[in-house]
C-alpha cells in the first residue's frame, strides 16, 4: 500500500522554509506608476515609484528590473542628458553611479526614451525594504519621468532563495 503526503510548506521552528531550492523565486512584486516627475538638476525621487518588498531571509537575493519612461528637453544650446538610478532601502545600488545614461546628439531638442535596467542585490533584511527610482538632469532644460501623455513606468522585484 502506498501513501501520499501533501503539504503546502514545511518550516523550521523559526518560520524559515525548509525544502526550498536555491535559486527558486519566492515572491514577485510588480509595481507601475504614472506620476509625472520633473527635475531641473540633481537626483530626485520619481513620484509614485516607491514600493516595498519584505524578504523572507536576509541572505536571499533580490532581482530588481526597472522599465522607465523618460523625456529629456534640451535648451540654452545644450544637448539634453541625464541619468536614472535604482535605490534600494535608501542606497543607490545601481552600478551606473555618476555616469550619464542619456545624451542626445542634437542641441535644444526634446527626446523620449525608455530606460530598462536590472540589479541583483542581497536582501540584507527580513523587514520591509523600499525600492524606488531616482532621476537627474545634467544638461539641457529638464528631465521628466512619465513626461509624455499616457506614459507608465514599471518596476519588478523578485526574491530568489540563496
Amino acid at each position: 500500500m502506498s501513501s501520499i503526503l501533501k503539504v503546502s510548506e514545511i518550516q523550521d521552528p523559526t518560520g524559515k522554509k525548509v525544502l526550498q531550492n536555491t535559486g527558486s523565486i519566492l515572491q514577485v512584486v510588480n509595481h507601475s506608476y504614472t506620476t509625472n516627475t520633473t527635475t531641473t538638476g540633481g537626483f530626485v525621487d520619481a513620484g509614485g515609484s516607491s514600493f516595498t518588498i519584505t524578504p523572507t531571509s536576509a541572505t536571499n537575493k533580490i532581482l530588481i528590473m526597472a522599465d522607465t519612461s523618460f523625456q529629456f528637453t534640451g535648451g540654452g544650446g545644450e544637448r539634453p542628458s541625464g541619468q536614472a538610478l535604482i535605490n534600494y532601502n535608501g542606497s543607490n545600488i545601481d552600478p551606473q553611479t555618476n555616469a550619464i545614461d542619456f545624451l542626445h546628439s542634437v542641441v535644444d531638442q526634446t527626446f523620449y526614451i525608455r530606460m530598462s535596467r536590472q540589479v541583483y542585490v542581497t536582501a540584507a533584511s527580513t523587514s520591509a525594504v523600499t525600492i524606488k527610482i531616482q532621476v537627474a538632469k545634467y544638461n539641457g532644460t529638464n528631465a521628466q519621468v512619465n513626461g509624455a501623455a499616457g506614459s507608465t513606468s514599471y518596476v519588478t522585484a523578485m526574491e530568489i532563495s540563496a
